[in-house]
Formats: structure tokens, C-alpha cells, sequence
């Protein structure tokens, strides 16, 4: 996803996958799981926030939503990240419509001039919207009926980005799904307590 003691510095820096420099947009295209397919517009607003329009497709259905940044604190050679994937999957003839969101903080080192590391934390909260409204059934998802009305999960993810230029990064992005200290088990909605991706951002 995502995803900052001087805190005048400057956040946005050359190369930066996160945070665009103001006022401009940049594009974002990865792949992963479960989004094998995930592709981002975003705008820098100042020097500490951005915010995207997202649209996203798992093997199973397909949503779009908004991934809003912020940089809460620098410190020179790392920051502190804050941000929040919203995705909305809409009905289709064999999904149930969805809601979901996925909030992490990260702390971001910068190694050189060009490479990233992020460590942090999240969550990860998934909504049915027809049971929301009262509908009655089980929602289903893929292979999976899905017996609860919402799951909320923890995240520990690892990431980070490298800079070829500067207007053009690579990206990666890990993370556990777990229930407290736990693996997420069969009541986690993919196939595996896992979320990745790989992708490329570009300034324009």
C-alpha cells in the first residue's frame, strides 16, 4: 500500500513513489496478491501529502477507491508514513458487493540516495455492503461463504522503493494478515494471509 526532526524539511524528494511533487500527478501500475492487476493516479498537495484514485482486480472481482498519504514526521534520513487504501468491489452476478480498507503506518529509512525501507503496522477491514443493509445470506467471495457481516485483521509488512531517476521508482510491498499474533486463518477472504506488490511509479 502503502505508506515521515526537522519538521520543516522537505518530503518530497527526487525519485520519490510516494509523494509526487506538488501540484503534479504520477502514475502507478503494479502487480501482485491479490491484486494481480493495480494501477494509481495521484497528486502531490505540498510537500507532505498526496492522495490517488486506485482501481484494482483480484481473480475474483475488481474495485476501484482512493489511497490518500501523509507524512507525519522526517527526520532527515527517514519519515514517518501514513496511509490508507479505500476500495469499494461493486456487486456482480456471482460477488456480493464489498468494502474495504487497509490503514498503515510506516517508518521509511533511506539508504543512499536511491533506496527505501519501511517497516510498519496496519490493519485490514472488509465490509459486505448488501448484509450492512440488512440482506439476508451468507455474502460470497470466490470459493468462500463468508459467515461474519465485517473482519478486521493486523498487518506487519515490509517495503520499500529504489529511485532510477529522478521522476521514476520501483516499489515492493509485504504483508501478514494476521488475528493478533496469529496467521489469519479461513475466515481471511484470499486464499492465503498474504498481500504483495511489485509495481513501478513515474512521475508526469
Amino acid at each position: 500500500m502503502l505508506l515521515l526532526c526537522s519538521l520543516c524539511a522537505t518530503v518530497a524528494h527526487a525519485g520519490d513513489y510516494l509523494f509526487p511533487t506538488s501540484g503534479h500527478l504520477n502514475a502507478m501500475v503494479a502487480t501482485g496478491f491479490p491484486y494481480p492487476v493495480l494501477a494509481e493516479v495521484s497528486v502531490g498537495i505540498g510537500d507532505r501529502l498526496a492522495i490517488g484514485v486506485v482501481g484494482g482486480a483480484t481473480t475474483v472481482s475488481a474495485g476501484f477507491g482512493v489511497r490518500p498519504r501523509l507524512s507525519i514526521a522526517d527526520f532527515g534520513s527517514g519519515r514517518v508514513v501514513v496511509h490508507a487504501l479505500a476500495l469499494f468491489y461493486p456487486e456482480t452476478p456471482s460477488e456480493a458487493p464489498w468494502l474495504l480498507a487497509r490503514p498503515t503506518v510506516v517508518y521509511e529509512h533511506r539508504v543512499g540516495k536511491r533506496l527505501m525501507l519501511n517497516a510498519g503496522v496496519g490493519a485490514v477491514l472488509a465490509a459486505a455492503v448488501d448484509r450492512l443493509g440488512g440482506s439476508a445470506g451468507a455474502p460470497v467471495y470466490g470459493q468462500k461463504r463468508l459467515e461474519n457481516l465485517w473482519g478486521v485483521w493486523n498487518t506487519v509488512q515490509l517495503g520499500g522503493g529504489f529511485a532510477f531517476s529522478h521522476k521514476t521508482s520501483a516499489f515492493f510491498d509485504v504483508a501478514l494478515v494476521m488475528r493478533g499474533l496469529k496467521l489469519a486463518g479461513d475466515e481471511f477472504m484470499a486464499a492465503i494471509p498474504l498481500i504483495a506488490a511489485v509495481g513501478v511509479s513515474t512521475e508526469l
